[in-house]
């Protein structure tokens, strides 16, 4: 009975090639979709697993509050908290801290070659045991014990030595924190993709801590360490929490309380730091949202139930012109069980050819797939045997679901009414097949909605006015490896100005983007400690103002001869109202306080708000000072008209002052865009699979037509004979999908505002909805369903009625 079954199922398929087609190439679309899709989820989901002690480690991450408000969060931590973690909380077994060397010269002192690097790290001397990054050459409990000594990644190996051993070799690295040589005693393995840290040199963290402003320092006040803890066992996190906010109290309670703020720390677990961090700042690369890939998960399901739903619109569809074969076989003694067997077995053949196709087509489109995403991804769910268990329970249910229906139909057809062809029409479950084509529609608008929304969001944010002009400012990375000084500055500066292309040139310690220099407490001349407020700083000099073209609300620009932050500053209007200074002109009247260095400072000018950083970030206060020793980036305003040749320009004059230091530069508005990877990258995957899934819905939507009008060739017929317009054929034909599309559109659109708002909760500064967002889908959807039965339409209004009655 199989073979005759599949022998069966092979005869059906050749006869109907076109409908064989569109039911295999909707379950190959569908299967190979959720293949690609679960392989993302199944990879953003791995982050960290890798790790030997991952379910016991855990970061921690601090929240400062006022009044049960959250003023600021984020994983930087002081030093010592790992410390005397260990020293007096029993639950905590080790700890390891990481502070960021935001950018450095690395180079090879006997070659003079010298590279900008940023993925620099401090770390303290156990990191390679508490994390279990593969280590080639080296050995983990000591290549970091000495203040010299410096581990690098096989990449980094590479690009240094070439194909030369680099164990002993020297490198030297010069950065914001270090300048010395360093000996190579530890070569990683290439890091894998999916680890929230991303780095290229270890640097013993106590070659860090030995700078007089640690070491002079309780390691209390300086919170700019990411921290680590090793915990006995996972369910101690929360114990661990409690003793973590007691000891917070006991050393710096009383401080905090000076400053009417207080501390929440909390344990992060390792895996968690990929998808559920949301800060500001945070060391962590490329992390992800855990509301974006339960989305994709949740499309990954409605594809394929897509592609089932085609396949149950088509099998009713086809059971009608396999009626007769049903009869017969009723007729010579078929039971009813029978043929639901028979059916059966064809719906589980069909769908494990579809699947087994699948797997094919997946790997053609895993490069589209990685092209998006910006990863190297393999199908390695392929290799995990939990994914075969589900994947073919998964097969044998959806197979069981979408076949059982059909058959049961097929096999409840009346032999007399069977043999005659007769009534057939009024069976065959037509209301739930249109039911399933409003199932189709559903996804298929939910998620051209959402694909539109989410690129309506990008747009707003890449248009948005920043109270920048960031098109017109070119930066270059400031010198590292070199001496730096005013009168080196005053050349660069004088000599680019002299070019026509130039506008103005400033030095300063971040651009937009990029960070700030400082953040802590200030607040108002006169005002208690308690009663002061985080204030973001950033370090520039004389001419950043007219480089930046702020829009003034009061006072003016730094002068030329102001030299550092004794001769005043300029805050923004979020400042001024976070410091409750009054108005703009009233805060010229008023000084400030800066906590850190105990100093009153004058504020010189106002300026509008503007965007430091990504619109997913509300308003900041800011404050800049000037600070002429320090200038990590160059920032030069030019015109529009040659950019290559300021480029080629700033090139030349950079390097004739900075011999031996590389090059790098960047556009603003292209650098600043950067911030908006991830969702872009999420857009790209949403059009994607809406495209996919608005096939996949055409192809049943074909199908359910093609049907259709082969029921209708004799009420069509008898229409033309009476008078009836091709207009008004083809209105009286599709006004039933217009109705479906409709009725999609009442479910679908409201689903699309609730999660839609979920989604802009990311967003401080967001567009919100439009009719764009609602018509947009819909007008798309009607005109590609349209196109799709256009055809059939016209060929069944324009058939011969003479010809369509006879033959009946």
């Amino acid at each position: 009975m199989i073979k005759h079954y599949l022998l069966i199922t092979l005869r059906h398929l050749l006869r109907d090639r076109m409908m064989s087609f569109i039911n295999i190439s909707g379950l190959v679309i569908g299967f190979s979709i959720g293949i690609l899709i679960f392989q993302y989820v199944n990879y953003e989901l791995s982050f960290d697993e890798f790790h030997a002690n991952g379910n016991e480690t855990f970061r921690l991450t601090r929240s400062e509050l006022r009044n049960d408000e959250i003023l600021s969060s984020g994983p930087f931590t002081p030093f010592s908290l790992g410390v005397s973690s260990l020293e007096t909380i029993p639950e905590v077994v080790g700890y390891s801290r990481i502070h960021p060397e935001e950018s450095g010269i690395v180079s090879i002192k006997e070659e003079s070659r010298s590279f900008e690097e940023s993925d620099i790290l401090f770390v303290d001397k156990n990191f390679l045991q508490l994390f279990s990054y593969q280590l080639l050459k080296g050995d983990a409990e000591s290549c970091l014990q000495g203040q010299s000594n410096i581990v690098i990644s096989q990449e980094a190996a590479k690009k240094y030595f070439g194909n030369e051993d680099p164990m002993g070799k020297r490198l030297t690295v010069s950065g914001n924190w270090v300048r010395s040589d360093f000996i190579i005693t530890g070569v990683l393995g290439n890091l894998p993709s999916n680890t929230h840290l991303k780095f290229d040199f270890l640097i013993p963290m106590d070659m860090l801590l030995a700078h007089d402003q640690y070491k002079n320092s309780d390691g209390w006040g300086w919170t700019n360490f990411v921290t680590y803890l090793n915990v006995d066992d996972a369910s101690s996190a929360s114990v661990v929490t409690q003793k973590l906010n007691r000891l917070v109290d006991n050393q710096i309670g009383e401080e905090l309380a000076k400053a009417n703020v207080s501390w929440e720390m909390t344990l992060q677990s390792l895996t968690d730091i990929h998808l559920k961090s949301d800060f500001p700042e945070d060391l962590a690369a490329n992390n992800g949202d855990i509301l974006n890939v339960r989305i994709l998960t949740i499309i990954g399901i409605f594809i394929l139930v897509i592609a089932w739903a085609n396949y149950i619109n088509l099998s009713i569809g086809r059971a009608i012109r396999r009626a007769r074969e049903v009869g017969v076989r009723k007729s010579f003694g078929a039971y009813k069980e029978q043929i639901v067997v028979q059916f059966m077995a064809e719906s589980i053949l069909l769908n494990v050819l579809s699947a087994m196709l699948a797997i094919g087509v997946s790997y053609l489109l895993l490069p589209a797939l990685n092209t998006i995403v910006g990863v190297e991804l393999n199908l390695t769910l392929f290799s995990q045997p939990a994914f075969w268990l589900y994947a073919i329970i998964i097969l044998l249910l959806g197979s069981f679901l979408s076949g059982f229906y059909p058959a049961f139909v097929i096999a409840s057809f009346h032999v007399i009414n069977a043999l005659k062809s007769e009534k057939l029409q009024r069976m065959g479950g037509f209301a739930l097949r249109k039911g399933l084509i409003i199932f189709q529609f559903c996804i298929s608008l939910l998620l051209i909605s959402g694909t539109y929304f989410v690129y309506q969001q990008i747009r707003y944010m890449k248009n948005k006015d920043l109270g920048i002009e960031m098109e017109k400012i070119l930066v270059a990375k400031g010198p590292r490896n070199s001496d730096f000084s005013a009168s080196k500055l005053r050349v660069l500066k004088d000599e680019l100005k002299e070019h026509n292309t130039f506008e103005s040139v400033t030095c300063s310690g971040h651009v937009p983007s990029t960070g700030f220099n400082w953040r802590g407490g200030v607040r108002k001349l006169g005002k208690a400690q308690d009663q002061q407020s985080d204030v973001t700083v950033i370090f520039v000099d004389n001419e950043f103002n007219s480089t930046y073209d702020f829009d003034f609300m009061s006072g003016s620009p730094f002068a030329a001869t102001m030299s550092s932050h004794k001769d005043g500053v300029i805050i923004n209007e979020e400042a001024v109202n976070m410091l409750e200074l009054g108005s703009p002109e009233k805060a010229l009247e008023e000084k400030l306080i800066i906590s850190a260095i105990n100093d009153t400072v004058k504020i010189i000018g106002v300026i509008e708000n503007f965007h430091w950083s990504s619109l997913k970030q509300p308003n900041s206060p800011y404050l800049f000072a000037i600070n002429p020793y320090i200038c990590s980036y160059v920032s030069s305003r030019v015109t529009k008209g040659g950019i290559q040749e300021s480029v080629d320009h700033l090139e030349e004059t950079y390097l004739s002052l900075f011999p031996g230091e590389p090059f790098d530069y960047f556009f603003l508005n292209k650098e600043f865009e950067k911030q908006y990877k991830s969702e872009v990258q999420f857009g790209d995957l949403l059009t994607s699979f809406s495209l996919l899934s608005v096939i996949i819905t055409c192809l049943g939507l074909f199908a359910l037509v093609t049907f259709s009008t082969a029921q209708r060739r004799k009420e069509i017929s008898v229409r033309k004979v009476h008078g009836a317009s091709l207009s008004g054929l083809m209105f009286l034909l599709v006004r039933e999908y217009v109705i479906l599309l409709i009725i999609a559109s009442a479910i679908s659109l409201p689903v699309v505002f609730y999660f839609g708002q979920s989604w802009m909760e990311n967003f401080a500064f967001r567009k919100g909805f439009d009719l764009g967002v609602f018509v947009f889908p819909v007008l798309t959807l009607a005109a590609i369903s349209f196109v799709t039965i256009l055809r059939q339409i016209l060929s069944l209004a324009r058939i011969n009625p003479t010809e369509a009655l006879r033959n009946d």
